[in-house]
């Protein structure tokens, strides 16, 4: 048993992201962490999380892709309430997912919001903006 779960630690961000492995969960439907950017030799800093509840919330975050992907959002897609325990706009989701998000963002002092397209104003995306480690 990991007891280190929800205690803040020192995290570098970009060997954390290359061990990261996602085990996809709905069939036909496979999403995974674009690790692009991590060819930079440029030296990140360490984020202050805790690496059982980032897996936590980086599993959370593809799975909602998997379950909820569409190329359209619907109209009354409201971004600040997604992240609201209970809210969901199709008959699948549980509103579970993003608040879990949010939840942990809030825990650890990251932020989470809607990215959105400057073409159409829909949201394409989510950003976190995680907190710097103090060591």
């Amino acid at each position: 048993v990991d007891n280190s779960i929800g205690m803040v630690e020192s995290i570098d961000l970009i060997p954390f992201l290359e061990k990261y492995v996602y085990t996809p969960k709905v069939p036909d439907c496979h999403f995974e962490l674009d690790k692009t950017l991590l060819k930079t030799t440029e030296k990140f800093p360490l984020i202050a999380f805790n690496k059982g509840n980032l897996s936590e919330m980086l599993d959370e975050i593809i799975f909602n892709a998997e379950k909820h992907f569409t190329p359209n959002v619907p109209d009354d897609f409201d971004e600040e309430r997604s992240f609201v325990a209970g809210y969901h706009k199709d008959e699948q989701g549980t509103g579970q997912g993003l608040f879990r998000i949010r939840q942990l963002c809030d825990e650890f002092g990251a932020k989470v919001v809607w990215e959105n397209d400057s073409n159409n104003l829909m949201p394409i995306g989510l950003c976190i903006t995680f907190k710097r480690s103090t060591d």
